[in-house]
């Protein structure tokens, strides 16, 4: 069942037309098409790869100037020396604790409005676990906050970052939910002196915002990666364990770079760039249909534009394989026809290309054998005509022939020789006649002339001479029936009529192929005038019935029996006599047909 299309189109020179048409338009478009956009795609990729790169690095140095703001924050604190007096100074005056948080509150406005634009919260705790906040007046939160579980992870010897954790601020948990915190100790430099603890806090949400401001497409997120790549930020729910997992094994060796991962089953280009500060890392990952989603939108709308073209390409390469098999199937019907032995048919040619010149030569073919058909009826009739009119000029040949034999034998009885010779003669022209056999021998041949000749000699009392001249090898070789007689009886009767001295001479020889006779005679001949208009009526006769078995009946036996084959042909000069030459094919006994 599969095959048969296959064997549809193979019998159809039609559908094998439009299928060429159709592989040849719609193969280069569909590749074209194909590679157009991949290539596009990847030069977008490229090109959003370069932007996101630059605003990733931005991001990058806007997230390293916020940590390193925090960090002159803690540095600030070790490096004041009134911050290391109060912290390690254990007073119970009031006087002087009020004078202490005078101090440190002016400090912590200071450090505010130089470092932050945004909220911020700065708590320092001394040994002796008195705490001074820019946040909590009551102190009541700060003991709470030193029960967090994060608050045991400072630790001395450096700095403690605490990412997303519970905002320990409750009056303002509300509005930022997750703080990110720098923690440490504050200590002398030399002697590594320990003084107390300092707690940086700035909303989770500041962090958050810097990253959405980054992003190249609304539908991006963005993250913040921890030395071991894994996402402690991330302004949007993308990917699981797994799909993190897999993105930090393909961005542990590079600083910066792109790479392509997929999560439940979706693609994602992730950007990333390493922060100066420490190992943390920006990370943007755009889905990948938000990345090509404009290009694919416009693939789908020239996929349509295409699919119409070529729907239309199809129709105009069906109607132009028509338009070239109709008249080469019109030609198919017209042969057929001609099989079966329609020869009146044609075709009318579609143009002048290769097509219309194979339908024109086809018309003239068929032309040209109704032509030969017509010709070969028409000689064939001429044919039987010319046999008719050979037996006609005989009146009752069979009983003249039994009537001269009677005759022959009572002038034998009386003696009367010459009479018996005579009639003994026309015996054997008669003979000759009513043989059924088309061809004979030369020697036949020959053995009538002569009996003809003879009759003649009797006829002009002997002023006839005959001269024979025959190759032996031409004497078994076969030709037409009375083709030699009617030359000599035209010389006779045209050319030595008057002629007291008349001479005939007979020759024949073999060719290569070819027996070639030449009668000759040396009669009053014929003018150059008249000898043009004899050949001409001469070819003309072959279409012409003409009754007799004269020069007209010789040449029209040999058209129609050899072709080309055999000739006749006639040389003439007044006063000297006339030659005529016959070209006959060498056939030996059984070649006739």
């Amino acid at each position: 069942m599969k095959a048969a299309p296959l064997q549809w189109i193979a019998k159809s020179i039609t559908w094998k037309l439009t299928a060429a048409f159709i592989l040849l338009i719609i193969t280069p478009v569909l590749i074209i098409g194909y590679l157009s956009f991949h290539f596009s795609e990847a030069i977008i990729l490229k090109k959003v790869g370069l932007s996101t790169s630059k605003t990733l690095e931005q991001t990058a140095g806007n997230i390293d100037n916020l940590l390193n703001g925090m960090i002159s924050v803690a540095n600030s604190f070790n490096l004041n020396k009134n911050v290391a007096e109060i912290l390690t100074h254990d007073t119970r005056s009031l006087e002087r604790q009020w004078r202490d948080m005078t101090m440190i509150d002016n400090l912590f406005v200071t450090i505010h409005s130089t470092f932050f634009p945004y909220n911020s919260y700065f708590t320092l705790v001394s040994v002796y676990n008195n705490s001074y906040t820019s946040w909590d007046r009551l102190r009541g939160s700060t003991a709470r906050m030193m029960q967090e579980p994060w608050y045991s992870q400072i630790q001395s010897n450096q700095f403690s970052w605490i990412t997303a954790h519970d905002n320990y601020v409750h009056e303002e948990r509300a509005r930022y939910p997750k703080v990110f915190t720098l923690a440490g100790y504050i200590q002398e430099n030399m002697e590594r002196k320990v003084y107390g603890k300092f707690i940086i806090s700035i909303p989770h949400q500041e962090i958050i915002n810097i990253l959405r401001r980054a992003a190249a497409f609304p539908e991006s997120s963005l993250a913040l990666l921890d030395g071991a790549n894994h996402p402690f930020i991330l302004t949007g729910a993308v990917g699981k364990r797994q799909f993190w997992e897999r993105v930090a094994a393909a961005t542990a060796e590079n600083p910066s770079g792109s790479l392509i991962a997929v999560s439940k089953g979706r693609k994602y280009v992730i950007n990333y760039q390493r922060l100066h500060k420490n190992s943390w890392k920006v990370a943007e990952i755009i889905p990948y249909t938000s990345l090509l989603g404009e290009i694919r939108e416009l693939r789908m709308k020239i996929d349509l534009v295409l699919y119409l073209f070529i729907s239309l390409f199809v129709i105009i390469a069906a109607l132009i394989a028509i338009s070239i098999t109709r008249p080469i199937k019109e030609l198919s019907t017209s042969m057929r026809r001609v099989e079966d032995g329609d020869l009146s048919v044609r075709v009318m040619p579609a143009g002048e290309d290769e097509v219309g010149q194979l339908v024109a030569s086809f018309n003239k073919m068929v032309r040209k054998i109704k032509d030969l058909i017509d010709q070969l009826y028409r000689e064939q009739r001429r044919e039987r005509e010319l046999e008719l009119d050979a037996l006609q000029a005989q009146i009752k040949p069979h009983f003249l022939f039994n009537t001269l034999n009677s005759i022959r034998w009572m002038a034998v009885i009386n003696q009367a020789d010459g009479v018996a010779d005579m009639i003994g003669s026309l015996s054997n022209l008669l003979q000759l006649s009513i043989d059924p056999s088309k061809f004979i021998s030369f020697e036949a041949e020959l053995e009538s002339l002569k009996s003809y000749i003879h009759i003649q000699q009797v006829r002009y009392n002997s002023r006839l001479e005959t001269i024979f001249d025959i190759d032996p090898a031409v004497l078994r070789l076969r030709t037409i029936k009375l083709i030699l007689q009617p030359v000599v009886e035209n010389a006779i009767i045209h050319g030595l009529a008057k002629s007291n001295d008349g001479r005939i001479s007979v020759s024949a020889r073999r060719d290569e192929h070819s027996v070639i006779v030449i009668i000759a005679d040396n009669g009053k001949g014929i003018s150059a005038e008249k000898l043009i208009q004899l050949l001409r009526e001469l070819k003309e006769s072959v279409d012409q019935r003409r009754s007799g078995i004269g020069l007209n009946n010789v040449y029209q036996r040999l058209r129609l029996n050899f072709g080309d084959r055999a000739d006749l042909s006639i040389s003439s000069e007044p006063g000297v006599g006339t030659t005529v030459m016959l070209r006959l094919p060498a056939l030996a006994e059984g070649m006739e047909e």
